[in-house]
């Protein structure tokens, strides 16, 4: 069985928000001011991405393997 658990990018931003990107989903990012938000928002934001690139007949990406330093982040049913 495939699963869908995308590898997300997490780092501070300039304001130091976290912020969380997915390499392999356009246009997913959001942020939280602690790590413990920003984990708690990614996946509503993973979902949302797909969800509106599914809507607008776009390819979805199989996720990639996570690289060093990025965490696993599993897409809601």
């Amino acid at each position: 069985m495939f699963e869908f658990i995308y590898p997300a990018t997490i780092k501070k931003d300039e304001s130091g928000r976290v912020l969380v990107t997915f390499p392999d989903v356009h246009g997913a990012v959001t942020d939280g001011a602690d790590m413990s938000e920003a984990l708690q928002e990614a996946p509503d934001c993973l979902a949302e991405a797909i969800a509106a690139a599914m809507a607008a007949g776009e390819d979805i990406s199989k996720p990639t393997k996570a690289k060093r330093n990025q965490v696993l982040i599993p897409l809601p049913a």
